[in-house]
């Protein structure tokens, strides 16, 4: 099966730029990618982060050239948690912004609707905890000398936040929440930071 979606022609007609972001949505909605020029299954299995093995078992392609128009069904796709933005979306499967609108043909400033769906890249769920993990350090295990607190100190020092640490909680809040669909997006950031000083 073959199909345009570039906005420039359907049949004779002159698609417009909103009828183009509807086929597009409509055909994320249900896992099909189209193929917009001549590219090989190794490069579009790339872009989803999977191998060419992966890739053809999923989606079910047999060869290994792709022709401009053909629909690939059942690509790896994500649904932006309530709430959030792009970028929160991108990061959890592991990808930056400009990766994630690469995909997905959009750019940065893309209004997404509640319930809309993205291509992603594919996310092996042991890889996620794993990078989690391996990127907490507790002070400890830095060589810095940790003196012995009771529980109830322990509990009131580990809701202690350096400026930095703020900062950067807060600039990731906030852009977790560019474009964020079903919620108050500015008071959400600020509640998840410092629960017990919103007013």
């Amino acid at each position: 099966m073959s199909l345009s979606v570039s906005g420039v022609s359907n049949g004779n007609k002159a698609v417009s730029k909103d009828e183009t972001i509807k086929k597009k949505r409509e055909l994320r909605a249900k896992g099909d990618y189209v193929i917009d020029k001549k590219t090989t299954v190794s490069e579009l299995a790339k872009k989803f982060g999977m191998s060419v093995d992966e890739f053809k078992k999923q989606t079910g392609i047999k060869g290994s050239t792709l022709k401009p128009g053909q629909i690939i069904k059942n690509v790896p796709t994500g649904q932006i948690p309530s709430g959030k933005g792009l970028t929160a979306l991108a990061r959890e499967y592991g990808m930056t912004l400009s990766e994630f609108c690469a995909l997905n043909g959009i750019d940065r400033n893309y209004p997404p609707q509640k319930g809309e769906m993205f291509y992603v890249k594919f996310k092996a769920e042991n890889n996620s905890s794993a990078k989690s993990k391996s990127s907490e350090v507790n002070a400890g295990e830095a060589g810095l000398a940790v003196p012995e607190l009771d529980a109830e100190t322990r509990a009131e020092v580990s809701k202690i936040k350096s400026p930095e640490e703020i900062a950067k909680a807060l600039y990731e809040e906030a852009d977790n929440k560019a474009g964020a669909v079903g919620k108050d997006k500015f008071n959400a950031i600020f509640a998840k930071l410092n629960k017990d000083n919103i007013n």
